[in-house]
């Protein structure tokens, strides 16, 4: 079932449509004093249009990070064994360096992707053992993932701004790859806002930022 899907709209700089689905087997809750195991990163490379060689993913979440010098459009997608699109990671014009989260169902999985140029991506599903705690404050430009961070429990407040020109949509993750809660979701910027959220005491969390142009942002 497909929960999210955002359709960048057109402007210069990184540009990019997610797709975020709920996996048919449901990502790996990692409660207090739980570690997921993770194999070691994925590194997939190639030029130009290509799809490729399998790799297996556990159920949980999974990290794509992205290096593409192409200068023309890039776009890649995430490919189940049956050759189901399971997920548009990336639809970009121009160089970039990203990241993007999602859960994944444990299974046989490939990248299909469509490049003007050379391009790394590298799979992650490593969870840090004992990440830092809020406050948590981070900035970038474009598609990117915060570090881990953790809490004591209770009520917790995002403040964002953005500066780009498509989408911004900033997800909520646990650790263990489940969509928490939708942090914001304006279709451009510039914007400035904050939202309340609930975090809970020994779970790890990460944030997905979606868009194109610089943003920050802060949680305490």
């Amino acid at each position: 079932m497909v929960v999210l899907v955002l359709v960048a709209g057109p402007g210069c700089g990184k540009t990019k449509v997610v797709t975020k689905t709920v996996p048919s087997t449901t990502p790996k809750k990692t409660g207090p004093g739980t570690v997921p195991t993770a194999p070691s990163p994925i590194v997939r490379q190639g030029s130009g249009n290509s799809s490729t060689q399998p790799f297996s993913l556990t159920a949980g979440l999974a990290i794509f990070v992205l290096s593409y010098s192409g200068g023309d459009g890039f776009q890649a997608s995430l490919v189940d064994d049956g050759g189901h699109i399971v997920s548009t990671l990336y639809n970009l014009t121009g160089n970039t360096n990203g990241a993007t989260a999602l859960g994944v169902s444990a299974g046989r999985y490939s990248l299909s992707v469509n490049a003007g140029g050379q391009w790394s991506m590298t799979v992650n599903q490593g969870v840090p053992v004992n990440p830092q705690f809020i406050p948590l404050n981070t900035s970038g430009t474009g598609p990117q993932v915060t570090p881990f961070f953790q809490s004591s429990g209770g009520n917790a407040t995002a403040t964002m701004t953005y500066n780009g020109t498509s989408p911004f949509v900033v997800t909520l993750l646990s650790a263990g790859g489940e969509i928490i809660s939708t942090l914001a979701n304006v279709p451009t910027g510039p914007f400035s806002g904050t939202q309340s959220l609930l975090l809970q005491q020994g779970l790890n969390y990460l944030i997905d930022i979606e868009g194109n142009g610089a943003w920050t942002l802060g949680v305490r």
